[in-house]
């Protein structure tokens, strides 16, 4: 959902919604704001996924000025991309130059960091509790740096902006810590009666910040207004934002990002099911789904942790997970639960 530091030029610009287009890379000028301090494995990520965060232009003459994201552009010109998503921003200098230190002030808290004994580089294959817990300190670095971006420049306009970025990076750092303890810990669940449809909805609210990141749309459909459950509240809270959050970074990519929900009881079962009808999912990503161990995938060890905890807390209900290929294209996850 971002791509290390650069995800902060996803701000804002005066505009709300400046546009987001495939702009061919020799259109681009790059000017004095070049970062040739390229790291190889960052290079050969972009050649093989792309760019995942738009970088942030302005129109000049016939082309295209950059404002943020040199490291981006650079990498792609090094990955020999033809085109890169791009958010075209209607500013003038002064604002430009407002984006632009957004940018360089966030990569300067990010280098303070590894100055004070955050190690620049990971080391090689580390264990899957170490990168687990490297995850965690990621989104916890990133919460920070928000929150230091916020405080540094309490009247700068942006300021209401990170600090929802620090709320959705803590969000993400709680449900990982939560989805580690469910893997790794004895769960003792005590049910209570639940409103299935009232948990869902919640479930959608304290995602949406979320999925407004990355343009994320949810598509819910209710079959039966109450739907009565016993269950353990924040258990299954945990294991409905899981799925979401995985196939969040399944469709944040793709033209139609909409993901589709329907929650519908019968007989003596609860069914919510969540689908991507237009992703491109493999066979081997359905095959091993809810594997803990596969991290290679869109949204990396979060999204893995994430749906090895829902499959485990849907188990601890007496209930199943399970997932599916679509045709012709996308996977729809159904989890079940025992009314």
């Amino acid at each position: 959902m971002r791509h290390d530091r650069h995800y902060v030029d996803e701000l804002s610009s005066p505009s709300k919604t400046p546009p987001v287009r495939m702009l061919r890379v020799r259109d681009i000028k790059m000017g004095e704001t070049a970062d040739n301090d390229l790291d190889e494995p960052f290079v050969e990520s972009v050649r093989r996924v792309g760019i995942v965060q738009p970088v942030l232009v302005r129109r000049r003459n016939r082309g295209y000025e950059l404002i943020a994201g040199a490291k981006r552009l650079a990498a792609a010109i090094e990955a020999d991309l033809t085109e890169l998503p791009c958010r075209i921003c209607d500013v003038d200098d002064r604002e430009a130059l407002e984006l632009a230190e957004a940018d360089d002030l966030r990569g300067r808290v990010a280098q303070s960091q590894n100055s004070e004994g955050v190690a620049s580089k990971p080391s090689p294959a580390p264990p899957l509790l170490a990168s687990m817990l490297t995850e965690v300190a990621d989104g916890l670095d990133a919460a920070l740096a928000c929150w230091r971006m916020s405080t540094e420049r309490p009247d700068w306009s942006y300021a209401p902006t990170l600090s929802r970025l620090t709320h959705i990076e803590m969000q993400r750092v709680k449900r990982l810590a939560d989805g580690l303890r469910v893997l790794t810990d004895p769960v003792s669940v005590t049910k209570t009666s639940l409103d299935l449809v009232s948990l869902v909805r919640d479930m959608s609210e304290r995602t949406e910040q979320e999925r407004r990141l990355v343009d994320v749309h949810l598509a819910s459909k209710t079959e039966t207004p109450v739907i009565q459950v016993r269950g353990n509240e924040p258990l299954l809270l945990l294991a409905l934002e899981g799925a979401l959050q995985a196939l969040t970074a399944l469709v944040a990519e793709i033209p139609d990002k909409t993901i589709r929900l329907v929650l519908r009881a019968e007989r003596s079962v609860a069914t919510v099911e969540l689908s991507c009808p237009t992703a491109d999912v493999s066979k081997t990503l359905v095959a091993r789904f809810f594997d803990q161990q596969l991290h290679e995938r869109p949204g990396g060890y979060g999204a893995a942790v994430s749906l090895s905890a829902a499959k485990r807390v849907v188990e601890l209900h007496d209930g199943q997970a399970s997932v599916q290929s679509l045709l012709p294209a996308g996977c729809r996850v159904t989890l079940t639960i025992p009314l």
